[in-house]
């Protein structure tokens, strides 16, 4: 900050400083620059004054919060308020957030570099909603290191987070459609039902508590993973025997659900859209043949009626060599590919 002392700030531009802190409002026009008039000149604004300038043309002289990169603190943060607020008088803005830095494989992402990945590539390995849930694992003003899988010639092969953020998903979404199947007769409109578990009962509140305590996202998360948990438990107890399920716990694991939708943007697709999309991606990936499994799953069937179990056996095998795992419903049998 100081003349000469900085690789940023030239000798020639400090010695026009009335001060060493001082920073530019306006530029004179360079040859061959944009400008417009200015009772000083020819010029065009520095560039702390741009984000001044929309932010108050858009969002007024004060507003609720101001984002941006850790790396945006100073200089570019700490000017926008002094100009700001010298200029209105008012607070600027009432909360900052900064956000912390996207690594790759531990070292910084950049175009520099070259390791950097548009979304539409992860898309083709993931999906979105995976990208999303991947992400709010980490606190926001935290990096978030994104490990990437290259082959020897350096082609993309995936993202294991996002892989892992997908199956998180596929269990989430398998507990919705879990619940919302769950046979209509077997639901136990009883007054007075045992207590709802608080995993479900609170589970609005301690989202909406985590959010508060600094946008804790992972914290969220932790209890998104615990409403999963008590949800399948009640669906596990009341399939024993054919069981009840009492309808005020549905109702809560309902709103649970529906909570989460509008909260974090989690679990709003149809589950088997969500769940047949999923394997159609992992089917071509793999050079799997939908047509070969679905053929596969009709000679297990002829296989079961002619109870010729053995059979039957060897071609769950030979499924379950390929990834593919089945469940055996009385709509049917499903199939589904497991990530890889």
């Amino acid at each position: 900050m100081e003349a000469g002392a900085s690789e940023r700030l030239e000798e020639s531009d400090a010695q026009k400083k009335k001060h060493p802190y001082d920073f530019a409002l306006w530029k004179g026009a360079k040859p061959g620059e944009p400008s417009w008039p200015s009772p000083w000149g020819l010029g065009r604004p520095g560039w702390h004054i741009e984000c001044s300038a929309m932010s108050m043309r858009y969002l007024g002289q004060t507003f609720d919060l101001h984002g941006g990169g850790l790396d945006l603190v100073f200089p570019h943060h700490e000017n926008e308020i002094a100009q700001s607020e010298c200029a209105t008088g008012q607070c600027y803005a009432r909360h900052w957030m900064h956000n912390g830095f996207v690594q790759v494989n531990r070292e910084k992402m950049s175009k520099s570099l070259g390791n950097f990945f548009r979304l539409r590539e992860a898309f083709a390995h993931t999906e979105p909603e995976a990208v999303r849930y991947s992400l709010l694992t980490a606190h926001y003003r935290a990096p978030y290191n994104l490990e990437v899988d290259l082959d020897d010639a350096g082609h993309l092969l995936g993202f294991p987070q996002f892989r892992e953020a997908e199956q998180r998903l596929e269990y989430l979404y398998a507990t919705k459609q879990r619940l919302e199947g769950f046979d209509p007769q077997r639901i136990d409109a009883a007054s007075a039902p045992r207590p709802t578990p608080a995993e479900l009962a609170e589970f609005a509140t301690r989202l909406g508590e985590s959010l508060d305590d600094d946008l804790n996202t992972a914290q969220g998360l932790a209890h998104v993973a615990a409403l999963l948990k008590s949800v399948n438990e009640l669906l596990d107890q009341a399939s024993v025997k054919k069981g009840k399920l009492a309808s005020a716990h549905r109702e809560a694991a309902v709103a649970a659900f529906e909570r989460l939708g509008a909260v974090l943007g989690l679990g709003l697709d149809q589950p088997s859209a969500f769940a047949t999309r999923v394997r159609d991606r992992r089917a071509q990936q793999l050079g799997i043949d939908q047509a070969w499994v679905e053929g596969k799953l009709v000679e297990r069937g002829e296989a079961r009626a002619a109870k010729d179990f053995a059979r039957a056996d060897a071609i769950r095998g030979e499924l379950a060599e390929r990834g593919v795992e089945m469940f055996d419903t009385p709509e049917g049998t499903s199939w589904r590919l497991l990530a890889r």
